[in-house]
């Protein structure tokens, strides 16, 4: 287990939004394994082999003052654990950790903002609803950058790029506008088990089975992926609407029997530009210079 190093527990006043009297916890520099539960705002770098901060009081906000956070290799310690909700953790540097931030089950409501996570096996790992993960900076992930274990997150406006998977989701979530850039070798820039709706990220890059894949229901929409195997793959049930797919290394999109197929552009992959035999086709696809002839199978598709 991890060890519990400081429980701080301070008396604060909130005067017009703003926290006033003692607050020693942002005045001095915190031991690993701090616990939390008031607003602190670190004031130097850490280095931790276990967890560095646990939170355990709703509505904390975390601010890393730009300092950075660094990890020992432990094997399930987190640069930041959050076990309570409301909580924010924002505008620092978290690196070498089994998880840079850790959203646990009673965590709800959590926003995790402005980070640079680095090299931590999994970037964001969440167990809970409701939290948002946005305008974050997650590289070199060996595992995952963000893992979805629940439903109804948001992760928004992100650039995760050279992690060995970008986002997987277990259950519905949104994952929009995010630039997700992948490795050879790697597997999906987003894989999503049950449904979401994935709008307006970019994927490329990435040699699993395509860039972006829902395998039960959701929606895919107005992306735009390149250069990876599939560019985009759906299972039925699933609506793929106005995305681009260009220079994909097998099809442009795939799509299985029942999922709707409306208003997308594919060009210049290597075998089909949209393959969705049994799909339902709502117009307005279009598909040129792919390298079958071909260029759509199951639904029609001007040049």
């Amino acid at each position: 287990m991890v060890r519990r190093i400081r429980h701080i527990t301070v008396a604060v006043l909130m005067v017009g939004g703003l926290l006033v009297g003692p607050t020693p916890a942002g005045a001095a520099p915190l031991a690993c394994g701090t616990i939390l539960t008031v607003s602190t705002t670190l004031t130097t770098d850490m280095s931790c082999p276990d967890d560095a901060i646990v939170v355990e009081a709703p509505g904390v906000i975390l601010d890393l003052g730009g300092h950075t956070i660094a990890g020992g290799g432990g094997a399930e310690g987190a640069g930041v654990r959050v076990l309570a909700g409301g909580v924010t953790v924002r505008n620092g540097r978290i690196t070498g950790f089994r998880y840079g931030v850790y959203l646990g089950t009673g965590s709800s409501g959590s926003l995790v903002q402005g980070l640079s996570l680095t090299a931590d096996i999994d970037g964001v790992h969440v167990l809970s609803s409701s939290n948002r993960i946005r305008q974050n900076l997650i590289t070199a992930s060996p595992n995952v950058a963000v893992l979805l274990a629940d439903h109804g997150n948001l992760v928004e406006a992100n650039s995760l790029q050279r992690n060995s998977a970008g986002i997987f989701m277990l259950g519905p979530n949104d994952i929009l506008t995010n630039d997700i850039v992948g490795e050879f070798g790697d597997d999906r820039g987003i894989l999503g088990f049950r449904g979401g709706r994935v709008s307006g990220n970019r994927v490329s890059h990435y040699q699993g089975p395509a860039g972006i894949e829902l395998l039960n229901g959701g929606e895919v929409s107005g992306n735009q992926v390149t250069a990876n195997v599939d560019g985009i793959r759906v299972g039925g049930a699933a609506t793929v609407r106005g995305n681009v797919a260009f220079g994909n290394l097998d099809d442009g999109i795939q799509a299985g029997p029942g999922a709707i197929v409306q208003g997308n552009i594919a060009v210049r992959n290597a075998d089909l530009g949209i393959e969705a035999p049994g799909a339902i086709d709502a117009g307005g696809n279009r598909a040129f210079a792919n390298g079958n002839p071909l260029q759509c199978a199951g639904v029609a598709c001007s040049g």
